[in-house]
């Protein structure tokens, strides 16, 4: 088949599977990596047309792959799994094959360039390892590939999401900030399938550890297949091979593993040696059992994956309860869960492959909100769980065209409320009950919750009952072409479509909140009395809603993978077009958004030997599918809140101080624009020693146009602090919010200082230093307070560093470390102060991420951050079985927080009385032991 007549059907399949799809992600992972190069001859450097190639490899299911060179002598193997293959190039005529050796990693190129000749033909029959080449010099993404030959070599926390922090650009939690972006910002793709939450655009669902192949982290550079204004973390499972294998392995750290003691509740101080107290538990316990292997010898394989896991958290004792006299330690966080895998692979011919898997997550969360402001009896439980299930048909056409189709599923579901909740937990932790009134020991539906606005704390109830389905059905296709014309071409075109539902349902225990306060009284005793109504001050009551919002959305890309129009230039263009829709309960359009995202990027290999690469891109990602948006207006209409004052004649609840919600409560944008991210990089790799590479890269990105509410009605005071009037006469008392995309950019820009790779088959390592700045431009509600919505960012972090390191001491002896350091230890915080209005601390006096003093001092205001936090862990493992063996047992022991650094990681940052006091420090120094056996 020609070139020509592949981009005819690559056209026509595309407009074909165009029509076919429902209007119903825009980020879907490639799951496996290629070889390419170019053969010539030895002597002359001649491109060498009609050579055969051949790879073999236990990760690949059917028969060896094979390919032609073309005229030009280039060769490209695509969709191989990520592993180490045995490349052989044979000519008509050659009777002993040329043998390389070629590793593949996910999302990437290996590159094998071979000099072929009659003479070194007969000379070389032995397999000759080429050596990857970490500069990538066909690629201008930025982030990391992570595998399970390094992360079992490492101390880590045995999850994708704490492997992501591994990677330079990365910050932040389980949700990460990834070079400037929200912690919604990010996709997550399981198997080639987007699961990131359509609401909350965070993780939905946990993974065995021991089932993952790879881990890609993409932290910039995307190509149009991808669209996130973040980054992507894309999971690949294994799939099992042509032998059986196992995996069985139990991980265990009790709480007397853990350092133990008692901290100070300000920042500055350290451990108490002489304070008894007891502490919290922190332990966790992990059992996994990972089998896979053959039904039928290269034809069908399967992988099946059970892990169950128990962890233990608590908080450090703090006040104003966890400190004399009370001196109450809260609940420990609990959290109990099962994850489950199935995988099969089917290659029925030489030019097909099917894949099946499914993943569920069924988990517990007990205690989940964790502070020391309110008992057991306030706690919150959380029940979650779903299915993730794909099915993905691979078909190779030709050597130049092939074709991919995907349909996936997700399903999660999430259940949360008061921990005594018979729904939920069905019971609560009593401790220090016993020091306040009897009523904190018992639980009741119909009682409200207090809250004591002088110092915060929260009484006799837990919060909200909600449940919360999201789903997620996609269906892409995908086309590849590869071919010649002004240059070599690898071209990807692909529809990504979607459609998306969300069903929640709420309810308020006693159907009220009750905001009491006795000016300069604490803890329970502020509360309102129910003799001399002292302290009764406002009442909000909260409407019960059941709603369901629904979207679709459909994206189209091309992208030119690898145009060489010279030898050493290579050009990635690319356009994605994306369309979204979403309607509310009621099945009324909210928002229809089109946008588009242009890529271009440029790799130079300035040497000519993929030794030393200049790089650069430009990208823009969009959000056209905003479901948490019209959930966020469902959520506001029905959801109606009053608040109500108290009237001293009346003795109740009769003066109407404000409400929200309602149909006159949302106003709704009709002229919106697209969210969207705008990045530019550029960089230099280069490799000083084998399998060892040293890069620098630089970005700028900015995000822009994401979704807000503004406020369209109430009239406030200078101050901010109060309403004063309403600009619609007939809707006084009520806050109208318009939802819109208002001009707010958030601003990045990074350096990244970087070295890793494998000098030798004995160690391996990673170093690097990032240095940043994160400026954000947020619209506030309270236009009094828009002066102060600008500044830094939550998520500014200047400086982090990362080291890891794997040596093998000896044979079977392996020692590995990570350490990092972060100029401070949490987010970037403003000091907030008390608002009348809404009878919280919800004012800003100083810019984002600063405090000042009160009264308000502007030579005092300085930047509010946490100390720099650092953390040594180290692992040290073995296998006490004889290597000869094909079983192995590995003894490990870890240590986390080596130095058993205690710093602290978040503080009060209202205007309370407990402001500046810890609330959460660095988790102690803690031993695990495990034991593995693999087969």
């Amino acid at each position: 088949m020609t070139n020509n007549r592949a981009l005819v059907i690559l056209v026509g399949l595309t407009f074909v599977t165009g029509a076919l799809v429902p209007r119903v992600a825009f980020a879907a992972g490639e799951q496996e990596g290629r070889i390419r190069g170019v053969v010539a001859d030895a002597v002359s450097g001649q491109p060498f047309p009609g050579m055969t190639i051949t790879a073999k490899s236990p990760a690949l299911i059917g028969e060896p792959r094979r390919v032609d060179s073309d005229d030009k002598g280039r060769f490209e193997l695509p969709a191989l799994p990520p592993g180490t293959y045995t490349v052989e190039f044979s000519y008509p005529g050659s009777t002993v094959p040329l043998v390389r050796t070629a590793i593949v990693q996910l999302g990437e190129a290996a590159t094998l360039n071979v000099k072929w000749s009659l003479e070194t033909l007969e000379a070389e029959a032995v397999s000759v390892v080429s050596r990857q080449q970490l500069t990538r010099p066909d690629s201008t993404q930025t982030g990391a590939t992570r595998g399970m030959d390094t992360l079992n070599r490492l101390p880590t926390g045995r999850s994708y999401q704490g492997i992501a922090q591994q990677v330079p650009g990365v910050s932040g939690g389980s949700n990460p900030n990834i070079k400037g972006g929200f912690s919604s910002s990010n996709r997550y793709l399981i198997d080639g399938v987007d699961v990131t939450d359509p609401i909350s655009g965070t993780f939905t669902k946990n993974l065995t550890f021991d089932s993952m192949s790879q881990l890609e982290i993409i932290t910039g550079g995307f190509d149009a297949e991808y669209n996130a204004l973040g980054g992507i973390i894309n999971v690949v499972t294994g799939r099992g091979s042509d032998d059986h294998h196992a995996v069985a392995s139990l991980y265990l750290n009790h709480q007397k593993l853990s350092a133990s003691g008692t901290y100070g509740s300000n920042v500055w101080e350290g451990l108490q040696p002489f304070n008894e107290t007891e502490a919290g538990k922190n332990q966790s316990y992990e059992a996994s059992i990972d089998i896979g292997g053959p039904i039928l010898k290269r034809k069908l394989w399967y992988g099946l994956t059970y892990q169950y896991s128990q962890t233990e958290s608590s908080i450090v004792k703090g006040p104003p309860l966890g400190v004399p006299p009370y001196g109450i330690q809260h609940p420990s966080r609990v959290f109990v869960g099962h994850l489950l895998r199935g995988k099969l692979s089917a290659a029925p011919s030489q030019k097909h492959l099917i894949t099946l898997s499914a993943n569920a997550d069924p988990a517990s969360l007990s205690n989940t909100a964790q502070g020391n402001s309110f008992l057991g009896v306030a706690e919150t439980h959380q029940n979650q769980g779903g299915l993730v299930a794909t099915a993905r048909w691979q078909w190779f056409a030709t050597n130049s065209l092939t074709s991919e189709t995907r349909l996936g599923y997700l399903g999660n579901g999430l259940e949360i409320g008061p921990e005594a909740d018979p729904r939920l937990g069905g019971s609560f932790d009593a401790a220090g009950c016993d020091k306040f009134s009897g009523i904190n020991c018992t639980w009741d539906w119909n009682r409200p919750r207090r809250v004591n606005v002088f110092d915060g704390t929260t009484w006799h109830q837990g919060p909200n009952y909600r449940t919360d389905d999201r789903y997620r059905v996609s269906l892409d296709q995908y086309l590849t072409l590869r071919g010649s014309g002004f240059g070599y071409h690898d071209a990807k075109v692909g529809i990504q479509s979607q459609h998306v539902w969300r069903r929640r349902f709420q309810e308020t225990p006693g159907g009220s909140v009750f905001q009491d306060t006795v000016p300069g009284v604490g803890l329970e005793a502020g509360l309102c009395d129910p003799t001399t109504f002292v302290g009764c001050d406002r009442r909000i009551d909260y409407a019960s809603y059941d709603v369901t919002q629904k979207g679709n959305g459909v994206g189209f890309f091309i992208q030119d993978r690898w145009w060489t129009p010279l030898q050493w230039l290579s050009v990635s263009p690319g356009l994605r077009i994306d369309y979204g829709r979403v309607v509310n309960r009621n099945n009324q359009p909210l928002a229809t958004l089109l946008a588009l995202g242009p890529r271009l990027g440029l790799t130079a290999d300035v040497t000519r030997d993929g030794r030393n690469v200049l790089f650069g891109y430009y990208g823009r990602s969009t959000e056209t599918l905003p479901l948490d948006v019209a959930a966020s207006i469902d959520e506001t209409v029905v959801g109606v809140t009053k608040t109500w004052g108290w009237d001293a004649m009346a003795r109740d609840y009769t003066r109407k101080i404000a409400e929200t919600g309602g149909d006159a409560g949302v106003v709704i944008d009709k002229d919106v624009k697209a969210p969207r991210s705008d990045e530019i990089t550029f960089g230099f790799r280069r490799e000083f020693l084998p399998d060892t590479v040293t890069a620098v890269e630089y970005t700028w990105k900015r995000l822009n146009y994401t979704w807000d509410s503004v406020e369209q009605n109430r009239v406030w005071d200078p101050s901010g602090t109060r309403v004063v009037g309403y600009l619609d006469p007939a809707k006084e008392g009520l806050a109208v919010f318009k939802y819109t995309t208002p001009y707010a950019p958030r601003r990045y820009q990074g350096v990244i200082l970087k070295s890793e790779g494998r000098p030798s088959a004995k160690w391996e390592y990673h170093a690097s230093h990032t240095l940043s700045w994160t400026l954000s431009q947020n619209v506030s509600s309270n236009p009094r307070q828009q002066r102060f919505n600008t500044g830094w960012s939550s998520a500014d972090l200047r400086h982090y560093v990362r080291l890891y390191a794997a040596y093998y001491l000896m044979r079977d002896l392996n020692m590995g470390a990570t350490f990092s350091y972060l100029s401070q230890a949490g987010d970037t915080m403003t000091k907030a102060f008390y608002n009348q209005q809404t009878n919280s601390r919800a004012n800003f006096r100083s810019p984002a991420g600063t405090t000042t003093t009160n009264p308000n001092d502007p030579n005092a205001i300085s930047e509010f951050r946490l100390p720099p936090l650092a953390t040594l862990n180290l692992r040290l493992q073995y296998n006490v079985l004889p290597s000869s063996t094909k079983n192995r047992v590995y003894l490990t022991a870890d240590i986390f927080n080596v130095l058993n650094s205690r710093t602290p990681t978040g503080v009060t940052s209202s205007d309370l009385p407990t402001f500046g006091q810890v609330g959460s420090r660095q988790a102690p120094r803690r031993f695990q032991l495990a034991v593995s056996w693999m087969y």
